[in-house]
């Protein structure tokens, strides 16, 4: 069935289109437990608000998802190597 696209369709296909990345966020040693880290990542996140993404998704390091649980992230799956966490925004 071949039918006219509405608004409606618009607008699902641009959200389902829409992607956001960002390929590594790292703190060297010396300067973590300051703060640092979890401000950009929050300046990524309310850059991802103020541009309509209404979820954010990331991979970490097993060690490393309190971090992201500080910042509202929950884990949705998991291996030996790699946590898929997402954040609702």
């Amino acid at each position: 069935m071949i039918r006219a696209i509405d608004s409606q369709d618009t607008r699902f296909l641009r959200d389902m289109l829409r992607h956001a990345y960002h390929w590594r966020i790292a703190v060297v040693p010396s300067h973590r437990g300051h703060g640092g880290g979890g401000e950009l990542l929050e300046a990524l996140l309310e850059r991802a608000r103020s541009e309509g993404f209404s979820r954010i998704s990331l991979s970490a390091e097993p060690g490393q998802t309190g971090f992201y649980e500080k910042h509202g992230f929950t884990e949705h799956s998991r291996d030996e190597r790699t946590v898929t966490m997402v954040a609702e925004l």
